[in-house]
């Protein structure tokens, strides 16, 4: 019997972006049949006005894919994410944003892919938008926006050296995922409400390796990641980096006896990239003075992290 992939695609206040969303959905899935596939809309806590047009827009496409629309008040994308995964009833669930537009054979990719019972997470090449390259600052800092492309060719065996997918586009089996949630530490890491905290999707992907499952990147599906110009400002990345700084030494701490599949090296650049991505951006911006002094402030903060 065929896998059935289930879209789960949470959004916030995102009903201007949930047609292009659902229209590149569409054009992955529209040579398949309903049973094949299904995309859960998940909405989390919007206001009326959007939750009005959400209605709309789903209404527009149920008869073109295979679409249910359901709500979680719990704020933040981790408890929308568990929120879809429970009404999934495929056994492969892939995570959709609504500022994520596909491209590519999805199904046909994920099912090949998932014949292998040793392949758990899979990944897809995640492509920035147009704008950012209007932004010289950003090419060092683009992974810390879940922008991923590791390698050139597909790998059905991505080493951790080379990352793990991001939470954005990141495809995995939902009794995996089940048992992903069962680990009360997990909310600990994740976005829950307004923090921008980065360590859930680290904590799945290490997670499942510890179930001794691999970990596979394909080149030829994906998605762009339309993360909005309005992110690409130094308040918003200084708390992004921040939180990706301080999540390093906790999952170092949570995972360290799983061996050679969790490696220090993997922990320690977390960690260390967390400041590093904050210096890249704030030196564009700032006089040779005011980077020395920056350099002081951050390094510091990276030795606090390790004092905690």
């Amino acid at each position: 019997m065929s896998e059935v992939l289930s879209f789960i695609v949470c959004t916030y206040n995102g009903s201007d972006r949930l047609k292009k969303v659902l229209e590149s959905i569409y054009s992955s899935v529209c040579s398949y049949t309903a049973l094949d596939y299904e995309v859960i809309v998940v909405d989390n806590g919007s206001d009326v006005v959007h939750g009005l047009q959400y209605k709309e827009i789903i209404e527009s496409f149920s008869a073109k894919i295979n679409i249910v629309y359901c709500m979680e008040s719990r704020v933040g994308l981790t408890h929308a994410r568990r929120h879809g995964v429970q009404k999934a009833n495929g056994s492969i669930v892939a995570f959709i944003d609504d500022d994520n537009y596909i491209f590519g054979d999805w199904i046909s990719s994920i099912r090949e892919v998932f014949a292998d019972d040793k392949i758990g997470l899979v990944g897809g090449k995640v492509i920035a938008p147009s704008y950012a390259s209007n932004y010289k600052f950003f090419n060092p800092i683009k992974q810390a926006l879940a922008i991923w492309e590791p390698l050139q060719n597909s790998c059905l065996d991505l080493d951790i050296d080379f990352g793990h997918p991001p939470g954005a586009g990141m495809i995995v089996r939902k009794d995996l995922m089940k048992l992903v949630y069962n680990d009360s530490d997990f909310f600990n890491f994740g976005r829950v409400g307004g923090n921008t905290a980065s360590g859930d999707d680290s904590f799945i992907a290490l997670k499942i390796r510890s179930f001794r499952k691999k970990t596979a990147y394909l080149s030829t599906i994906g998605l762009i990641h339309d993360f909005g110009e309005h992110r690409l400002n130094k308040v918003y990345l200084q708390n992004l980096f921040k939180s990706m700084g301080q999540s390093g030494w906790p999952l170092h701490e949570k995972f360290h006896e799983t061996g050679e599949l969790c490696r220090w090296r993997y922990f320690s650049e977390k960690l260390l990239k967390g400041v590093l991505y904050r210096l890249f951006y704030l030196f564009s911006l700032c006089s040779r003075y005011e980077k020395k002094l920056i350099s002081i402030q951050y390094l510091s903060s990276a030795f606090s992290v390790f004092r905690k």
